[in-house]
């Protein structure tokens, strides 16, 4: 009676689902920002009903062979791309997420004092042309060898990051 079911029965909890499937796993060579590395993926298209609708996304679980990592979960509407390919891209997208975040927090990018015209494109490309201008200084001021901080919480701290170029720069003016 009624009309048919649009969702299914509930799926596992994602970490758990990774972890009970033994068949599936693909070991697949993914560009990791230049680096080529070795990762098993296990790939999935389910329906999220409250987000998506009944249009099916594609879950691609990324792990790494030798344990030293915990699994990404990575989600795509497109079903034509591969699940290297999602991964791939994923880690291609990682500096420019990165980029945003610290040019929106460390300098104020997020935070126009004019919300009209051309006020926030303003803001946001004095932002980009600052967090540039202080990556440039610092490498060109530190050499090859940059100096930062060590803090006690990051022992293997091994590259700095914008907030130490910031703090640097700071230091010296």
């Amino acid at each position: 009676m009624g009309r048919p079911p649009k969702k299914g029965p509930r799926l596992a909890p994602l970490p758990r689902w990774a972890d009970h499937t033994r068949n599936g796993w693909t070991k697949v060579v993914v560009d990791r920002r230049g680096r080529w590395e070795e990762r098993l993926l296990l790939a999935r298209e389910v329906l999220w009903y409250h987000v998506c609708g009944a249009r099916p996304v594609r879950v691609v679980v990324s792990r790494d062979p030798k344990g030293h990592e915990k699994d990404d979960f990575l989600f795509t509407t497109d079903l034509e791309l591969s699940p290297g390919a999602v991964v791939s891209h994923y880690f291609g997208r990682w500096p420019i997420e990165d980029t945003l975040r610290s040019s929106k927090q460390s300098l104020g990018g997020e935070e126009p004092q004019s919300w009209k015209g051309k006020g926030p494109e303003r803001a946001a490309s004095l932002a980009f042309w600052l967090y540039s201008m202080v990556w440039a200084w610092y490498l060109e001021s530190q050499g090859p060898k940059p100096r930062f901080v060590k803090l006690p919480w990051y022992p293997k701290k091994a590259r700095p990051s914008f907030v130490d170029a910031v703090s640097a720069l700071r230091a010296e003016i």
